[in-house]
């Protein structure tokens, strides 16, 4: 049990993100006549390759490296605003953009990285869980048009011809440059998941009495008529994750009650999480006049500002419903016909008034925009003339959700409660799923996962 004071301290185990690890790349000798893949995509790996050992420390979830690389997406392929989640030898897939700032073009590569349910890699060799080639280049690329900053866009679909997946699981998406695997430029996580098991989920208000008004209870049954488990105590784990975090998911549930061919999980405290709020937003899609949360655009010296009107703090309003995309983005340019390269970077300015600042402890911007993170850009400061908290970002142009979270010192996951107030009745996205480790495999099999709109009207 994981214990956070800004939060209910009766959290089951909530996830730890386990920070820089050591990543190993098993020495392989790969035959290309062996590959599934395109001669397009690499005819030039005629000859056969060697898969380099490399070791490095990286982070196991979406982090950037690099101070040149902005906005990296991963999201279902053609749908920026859907979750990097697909089933297991559907036609789905996940599609990965981001910017280079240098705007010159750069040999990137990449290549996955399958993880147990807790985000560790596993031994497994990368033959046994990818197909085709083990690192393959991002063959598409756009250089900006029309913007006063240049870039160049990458963009890159997977599964593709050159490279799959055979199992399901957790698996890392890592970019770097061409011969500098052990130099990451970005690191992104989906999970590919199989329906061997079904999923009876609904999010309700807690058991606890005391929390009913600011939490959401997230009960569940896992039938397996058809699916064998043979210790549900030892090698299956469930997991639960609000709105696409990692940081506050709940982790390696188990069953509370085990019936014939039926997982009862019915807990009344360990699967709670803080309602929250809806999502504030700002929209930046035409820069010609101000929008929703814009105050004023301006243009100084060749470079776009956008000045937020300063966001109350919610902690005591009521609760007000208000559509939103449950923290995500969507780059966007009224006025182009090519979103991705012909969208401005803005810089925008948030304003959290408050009244003092907060000890040992720090407000962030957060969201799809940090990717759900605590990187030390989107960190605010606190201004004790104008009394408020501020951040001055670089963002592309588009339509953007965020809220305010404070992360306390030695914590791992923010607290929204002081800027945003929690409210039951928040309507949040929950995704399950259920990880089984099966005596005849020595990984976390994904067998099933679920996903649940709360209170949605």
């Amino acid at each position: 049990m994981t214990l956070n004071k800004n939060h209910n301290p009766f959290k089951f185990e909530r996830f730890k993100e386990p920070g820089f690890l050591f990543f190993t790349f098993l020495i392989t000798l790969i035959s290309c006549s062996s590959m599934e893949t395109s001669a397009s995509g690499n005819s030039s790996s005629s000859d056969s390759k060697e898969y380099v050992s490399e070791k490095q420390s990286i982070r196991y979830q979406d982090w950037v490296y690099v101070d040149n690389i902005r906005t990296d997406q991963l999201y279902g392929k053609g749908n920026p605003l859907s979750s990097p989640y697909f089933e297991l030898g559907s036609p789905g897939g996940v599609e990965l953009t981001f910017d280079d700032m240098d705007a010159d073009y750069k040999n990137y590569y990449y290549t996955v990285i399958h993880c147990d349910a807790n985000w560790y890699e596993t031994d497994m060799l990368p033959s046994r869980y990818l197909r085709g080639f083990r690192e393959s280049p991002i063959e598409n690329y756009e250089y900006s048009f029309n913007t006063f900053e240049n870039y160049t866009n990458y963009n890159l679909v997977f599964p593709n011809s050159a490279m799959g997946v055979k199992v399901s699981g957790n698996y890392l998406l890592v970019v770097y440059l061409q011969g500098q695997m052990e130099n990451p430029v970005l690191t992104k996580r989906f999970v590919v998941y199989e329906r061997l098991v079904d999923i009876g989920a609904k999010v309700k208000q807690p058991t606890v009495v005391s929390e009913r008004q600011y939490q959401q209870e997230v009960d569940f049954t896992i039938f397996h008529k058809d699916y064998e488990i043979n210790n549900p105590y030892t090698n299956l784990h469930a997991c639960i994750l609000q709105n696409n975090r990692w940081d506050n998911a709940v982790m390696n549930l188990q069953p509370k009650f085990v019936k014939q061919q039926e997982l009862v999980y019915d807990y009344d405290v360990e699967t709670t999480f803080d309602g929250g709020n809806e999502f504030r937003e700002f929209d930046l899609k035409n820069l010609r006049y101000s929008t929703i949360q814009v105050d004023s655009i301006r243009l100084i010296e060749g470079q776009y500002h956008a000045y937020l009107a300063p966001d109350p703090v919610r902690r005591w309003m009521p609760y007000r419903t208000t559509p939103d995309i449950n923290g995500r983005f969507l780059v966007k340019n009224d006025r182009g016909s090519n979103d991705r390269v012909e969208s401005h970077y803005v810089m925008v300015h948030f304003e959290l008034p408050y009244e003092t600042n907060v000890p040992k402890a720090d407000f962030y911007v957060f969201g799809g925009l940090s990717n759900f993170n605590y990187r030390k850009e989107f960190r605010m400061k606190y201004d004790y003339e104008e009394k408020a908290y501020k951040a001055d970002l670089l963002l592309k142009q588009g339509y953007y959700n965020y809220k305010y979270v404070l992360l306390s010192e030695g914590d791992n996951y923010g607290d929204v409660r002081p800027a945003e107030g929690s409210h039951y009745q928040a309507q949040n996205e929950y995704v399950i799923f259920v990880y089984n480790k099966e005596m005849a495999r020595d990984y976390d099999r994904v067998v099933g996962a679920s996903f649940i709109d709360a209170f949605e009207n």
